[in-house]
């Protein structure tokens, strides 16, 4: 009965958080097996899975693909979609570039999707923004997390507030590290020091914005930290 895969469900959450992760996918999957339609039961599958994926990565990618997967076309069975397992698609594909390097635009058109479809989502702008500072598309990587961070998208919970303000933080951290690396590069190429200062300042207004954000992200949720 629903209320029998209610339970389950809520059963393998527990399991999950005690450490039991075997116990947690089995009972999950045991909802799946006799309701294949069970969104919110595949929903937990696929989150296990994309946990798993940014911890580990190697074949996790692929599990994930094919749960989310799943899940997709559970939803669009329903005529809905469902953004976890477009976002959690969009993650496996990129991250299985060297199998086809077409699983890039693919991957990077579910992001997109997932971004437009939750625009207050933090991890969804995330994944879109890192995959952007990957490709040195850095104009377009502020431009996901300031419209996160703008007043008609701004998460409404300030753990969602906080995670946003941590995640762009560490992307300026990100662009420092990069950008020192680059200033180090035209050094031993013996540039003029004259022509170096607007690097430095760029390397200069990440670390000042990085250390403001994550001091923002502190401040809404220091319980996270």
């Amino acid at each position: 009965s629903e209320e029998s895969f209610k339970y389950l469900v809520l059963a393998g959450e527990c399991a999950l958080k005690a450490g039991d992760a075997r116990t947690a996918l089995g009972l999950w999957g045991m909802v799946v097996r006799n309701n294949p339609g069970h969104e919110q039961a595949q929903e937990k599958i696929v989150q296990f899975y994309l946990d798993q994926s940014n911890l580990f990565g190697g074949r996790s990618w692929s599990q994930l693909q094919t749960e989310a997967q799943k899940l997709c076309q559970i939803a669009e069975s329903k005529g809905a979609k469902n953004y976890v397992g477009i976002h959690a698609l969009g993650r496996a594909l990129i991250e299985q570039r060297a199998i086809d390097e077409k699983n890039v635009e693919r991957g990077l058109q579910m992001l997109i999707e997932a971004v437009n479809g939750d625009q207050s989502n933090p991890e969804y702008a995330n994944s879109l923004a890192q995959h952007y500072f990957r490709e040195k598309q850095f104009d377009k990587a502020e431009d996901i997390f300031n419209l996160l961070l703008s007043g008609d998208h701004l998460p409404e919970s300030a753990v969602d507030q906080s995670t946003a303000y941590r995640s762009r933080g560490i992307y300026y951290l990100s662009r420092k590290i990069n950008d020192q690396e680059l200033l180090r590069q035209q050094q031993r190429r013996q540039v003029p020091p004259d022509q170096l200062a607007a690097l430095r300042q760029q390397i200069a207004d990440a670390d000042t914005r990085a250390f403001q954000d994550l001091q923002k992200a502190v401040d809404l949720a220091p319980q996270d930290v």
